[in-house]
């Protein structure tokens, strides 16, 4: 992590390797640093890019899933979370 002062940066590892075509995405990984943002910074204001869904060859409904369950857990407690999608 890297604290900028105004904001902090999280570098979340998701994944090892880029996918050969099976999925490598780290869902546990994922969950568990959202819940560790969500309990250390509950008011955040949170962007988050559309992570696993490229080169980890994960599986968008699970990925989704799990960000909006992170987002009522920081928007319940004042904070906000804005997916990006890079095209």
């Amino acid at each position: 992590m890297f604290d900028a002062g105004k904001f902090l940066i999280v570098n979340a590892y998701t994944q090892y390797n880029m996918s050969k075509g099976e999925d490598v995405f780290e869902y546990a990984a994922f969950s568990l640093i959202l819940q560790k943002i969500a309990h250390f910074y509950p008011t955040a204001i949170v962007g988050l890019p559309m992570i696993g869904c490229g080169l980890a060859g994960g599986n968008k409904e699970i990925i989704i899933a799990i960000i909006e369950d992170f987002s009522e857990k920081i928007t319940s407690t004042g904070g906000d979370v804005t997916l990006v999608n890079y095209y």
